[in-house]
């Protein structure tokens, strides 16, 4: 799946968030009294980081991210609950690689 909102939308579903689409830009709830802008988890460091504090904090999944030697950046992810360390995925950005290690540890397709 490409990098970009749609892929944003099924990270922040697999957080627990419900995503708000019907204004620009998209929100996320995670009680009705509570909402912030969706994160651009898959495209900006910043959302990046968003991801992996959440990530571990929320569901026990830990996110790692090496520059690929050859170019690219290479993530992992290892889950607390299961104890699995899940195959490193390989983008052309970091915020990329993690938001797809994160969802195949949560088991989500994309």
């Amino acid at each position: 799946m490409q990098a970009g909102r749609e892929l944003d939308v099924k990270v922040a579903e697999a957080l627990g968030y419900k995503v708000l689409r019907d204004k620009k830009p998209w929100m996320i709830e995670s009680n009705p009294m509570v909402r912030n802008i969706l994160p651009s988890y898959s495209t900006t460091w910043g959302g990046m980081g968003v991801l992996v504090e959440e990530a571990a904090k929320k569901q026990d999944i830990y996110l790692k991210v090496e520059a690929d030697p050859h170019g690219g950046y290479e993530a992992s992810a290892w889950d607390e609950r299961d104890w699995i360390n899940y195959e490193s995925i390989t983008a052309e950005s970091a915020p990329h690689a993690v938001s797809i290690a994160f969802l195949e540890a949560m088991r989500i397709a994309i």
